[in-house]
Protein backbone atom coordinates (compact mmCIF):
# COMPACT_ATOMS: atom_id res chain seq x y z
CA UNK A 1 0.00 0.00 0.00
CA UNK A 2 1.28 3.68 -0.94
CA UNK A 3 0.70 6.84 1.00
CA UNK A 4 0.32 9.89 -0.93
CA UNK A 5 0.90 13.25 0.42
CA UNK A 6 1.16 16.95 -1.19
CA UNK A 7 1.24 20.52 -0.11
CA UNK A 8 1.67 23.42 -1.68
CA UNK A 9 5.14 24.93 -1.24
CA UNK A 10 6.53 28.56 -1.54
CA UNK A 11 10.01 28.21 -3.81
CA UNK A 12 11.79 31.67 -2.50
CA UNK A 13 10.40 34.66 -0.31
CA UNK A 14 12.12 37.31 -2.52
CA UNK A 15 10.89 35.79 -5.91
CA UNK A 16 7.20 36.38 -5.28
CA UNK A 17 4.29 34.11 -6.02
CA UNK A 18 6.47 31.44 -7.26
CA UNK A 19 5.20 28.28 -5.77
CA UNK A 20 5.45 24.72 -6.45
CA UNK A 21 3.57 21.74 -5.32
CA UNK A 22 5.01 18.69 -5.17
CA UNK A 23 3.29 15.45 -5.13
CA UNK A 24 5.02 12.94 -2.49
CA UNK A 25 4.65 9.21 -1.97
CA UNK A 26 5.84 6.79 0.72
CA UNK A 27 5.04 3.26 1.50
CA UNK A 28 2.24 2.36 4.05
CA UNK A 29 3.72 -0.83 5.56
CA UNK A 30 6.66 1.79 7.14
CA UNK A 31 6.41 2.53 10.99
CA UNK A 32 5.13 5.77 11.24
CA UNK A 33 7.97 6.56 13.46
CA UNK A 34 10.68 5.81 11.01
CA UNK A 35 8.45 6.92 8.33
CA UNK A 36 8.08 10.45 9.46
CA UNK A 37 11.49 11.11 10.52
CA UNK A 38 13.28 13.50 7.67
CA UNK A 39 16.31 11.39 8.04
CA UNK A 40 15.01 8.20 7.02
CA UNK A 41 14.13 8.88 3.52
CA UNK A 42 10.92 7.01 3.28
CA UNK A 43 9.42 9.74 1.37
CA UNK A 44 10.45 10.29 -2.17
CA UNK A 45 9.08 13.18 -4.52
CA UNK A 46 7.20 11.46 -7.36
CA UNK A 47 6.02 14.61 -9.16
CA UNK A 48 5.62 18.59 -9.15
CA UNK A 49 1.68 19.41 -10.03
CA UNK A 50 0.92 22.36 -11.87
CA UNK A 51 0.70 25.92 -9.78
CA UNK A 52 -0.31 29.72 -10.78
CA UNK A 53 -0.19 32.63 -9.54
CA UNK A 54 -3.16 33.58 -6.72
CA UNK A 55 -3.74 37.63 -7.96
CA UNK A 56 -3.06 38.61 -11.63
CA UNK A 57 -0.46 41.20 -10.24
CA UNK A 58 1.69 38.66 -9.19
CA UNK A 59 2.55 37.89 -12.98
CA UNK A 60 4.41 41.25 -13.16
CA UNK A 61 3.89 45.13 -14.13
CA UNK A 62 0.99 43.08 -17.26
CA UNK A 63 -2.17 45.05 -16.40
CA UNK A 64 -3.51 43.20 -19.08
CA UNK A 65 -3.13 39.75 -17.81
CA UNK A 66 -5.94 37.67 -16.61
CA UNK A 67 -6.35 34.17 -15.88
CA UNK A 68 -7.61 32.79 -19.12
CA UNK A 69 -6.92 29.30 -20.11
CA UNK A 70 -5.96 26.42 -18.15
CA UNK A 71 -5.41 29.29 -15.19
CA UNK A 72 -9.23 29.36 -14.78
CA UNK A 73 -9.38 25.50 -14.81
CA UNK A 74 -6.61 24.71 -12.95
CA UNK A 75 -8.50 22.00 -10.66
CA UNK A 76 -9.23 20.42 -14.01
CA UNK A 77 -5.87 20.82 -14.66
CA UNK A 78 -4.56 19.44 -11.59
CA UNK A 79 -7.02 16.48 -11.69
CA UNK A 80 -5.16 15.78 -14.91
CA UNK A 81 -2.11 15.59 -13.93
CA UNK A 82 -3.06 13.04 -11.11
CA UNK A 83 -4.78 10.84 -13.23
CA UNK A 84 -1.79 10.62 -15.87
CA UNK A 85 0.52 9.84 -12.97
CA UNK A 86 -1.78 7.86 -11.67
CA UNK A 87 -2.67 5.87 -14.49
CA UNK A 88 -1.21 2.57 -14.15
CA UNK A 89 -1.86 1.84 -10.61
CA UNK A 90 -4.96 0.31 -11.23
CA UNK A 91 -3.90 -2.39 -13.93
CA UNK A 92 -1.00 -2.76 -11.08
CA UNK A 93 -3.24 -3.75 -8.48
CA UNK A 94 -5.52 -6.24 -10.64
CA UNK A 95 -2.22 -7.86 -12.55
CA UNK A 96 0.03 -7.50 -9.98
CA UNK A 97 4.00 -6.67 -10.30
CA UNK A 98 7.17 -8.59 -9.55
CA UNK A 99 9.31 -6.61 -6.89
CA UNK A 100 12.33 -7.33 -5.23
CA UNK A 101 12.21 -7.67 -1.91
CA UNK A 102 14.97 -7.37 0.86
CA UNK A 103 15.37 -11.18 1.23
CA UNK A 104 16.48 -11.41 -2.49
CA UNK A 105 13.04 -13.10 -3.18
CA UNK A 106 10.98 -11.88 -5.85
CA UNK A 107 7.30 -11.29 -4.95
CA UNK A 108 4.47 -10.38 -6.84
CA UNK A 109 2.71 -7.15 -5.36
CA UNK A 110 -0.38 -5.75 -5.92
CA UNK A 111 0.25 -2.13 -4.90
CA UNK A 112 -3.02 0.10 -4.13
CA UNK A 113 -3.19 3.50 -2.63
CA UNK A 114 -3.94 3.72 0.67
CA UNK A 115 -4.17 7.31 1.49
CA UNK A 116 -3.78 10.92 0.44
CA UNK A 117 -2.24 13.53 3.46
CA UNK A 118 -3.22 16.83 2.31
CA UNK A 119 -4.30 20.08 3.88
CA UNK A 120 -8.35 21.49 3.44
CA UNK A 121 -6.60 23.38 -0.18
CA UNK A 122 -5.24 20.54 -1.65
CA UNK A 123 -8.20 18.10 -0.21
CA UNK A 124 -10.64 20.31 -2.14
CA UNK A 125 -8.37 20.13 -5.56
CA UNK A 126 -7.94 16.31 -5.07
CA UNK A 127 -11.48 15.45 -4.07
CA UNK A 128 -13.30 17.90 -6.19
CA UNK A 129 -16.93 18.49 -4.85
CA UNK A 130 -18.81 18.59 -8.04
CA UNK A 131 -21.20 15.88 -8.81
CA UNK A 132 -19.89 16.21 -12.44
CA UNK A 133 -16.33 16.06 -11.99
CA UNK A 134 -14.93 12.62 -11.22
CA UNK A 135 -11.44 12.53 -9.21
CA UNK A 136 -8.61 10.31 -10.49
CA UNK A 137 -8.37 9.09 -6.66
CA UNK A 138 -11.63 8.14 -6.04
CA UNK A 139 -12.36 5.96 -9.51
Amino acid sequence: PFIFGSDETPFTQLGGDKKGWPLFMSVANILSSIRNATSTRAWIQLASLPAIPKKPEAKGKNANFTLTGWGMHKNDTIQETLAQILKDLPDLYDNGMEILCSDGKVRICHPIMAGWIADYKEYGKSYPSSPLTASPLTT
